[in-house]
């Protein structure tokens, strides 16, 4: 009787070990530093949001949004991403998703022109024309060279009934620069109805 205790926690300890042997998992994933992982995990989220883009200019939503929450698994601090994301949700009417995700982006790309524009077509789809003003604005002080924000910037002018120095600028840098007939055509339109 005194052998058997001992016994059973030798047999015991031996199922256990034995058990645990098994278990040894065979795809044992081999050790990446910190810093090549996070390079890693970025570059993922950057090939799913380039995927994600050509899925969103063949109007494919679903499956950009798909790709977009992929990446930002991935990496949750890529902002193109994010930025693109806050697109899907603008062209599926979810403003205030988009809004969030716009935000995040302009927090993340250190208020660059293209989030903050995003923002101003946010707010100016659902009427708030002020507040999209003021991201406008903000879009056109980081980059004033970009066609896409004046438009948008002159645009925003002309709803507000913002008769101005600034909309006359505006609509003669669209003159001169924007290669989209449409906006060209409007720009001239508005320059004279406002006259010199």
């Amino acid at each position: 009787m005194k052998h058997t205790i001992p016994i059973i926690i030798l047999t015991a300890l031996i199922t256990v070990f034995v058990g645990c042997v098994g278990l040894h998992d065979t795809d044992v994933k081999t050790y990446q530093s910190p810093v090549k992982a996070k390079a890693d995990q970025a570059q993922k989220a950057a090939d799913l949001n380039s995927s994600a883009v050509n899925y969103i200019e063949q109007n494919n939503l679903n499956r950009a949004e798909q790709l977009l929450k992929e990446a930002l698994t991935e990496d949750m601090t890529y902002a193109p991403a994010h930025n693109n994301l806050g697109l899907v949700y603008y062209r599926l009417h979810q403003y205030y998703t988009a809004a969030w995700e716009f935000e995040y982006a302009a927090k993340l790309m250190d208020n660059a022109a293209e989030p903050l524009n995003n923002l101003g077509m946010v707010y100016e789809a659902v009427g708030q024309y002020k507040k999209a003003h003021d991201y406008y604005k903000q879009a056109y002080q980081a980059d004033s060279e970009n066609v896409q924000v004046i438009a948008n910037f002159a645009r925003n002018h002309v709803r507000q009934g913002l008769r101005n120095d600034q909309l006359r600028d505006l609509l003669e840098e669209i003159v001169l620069r924007d290669d989209r007939n449409e906006w060209v055509a409007w720009a001239r339109e508005q320059r004279a109805v406002i006259g010199k």
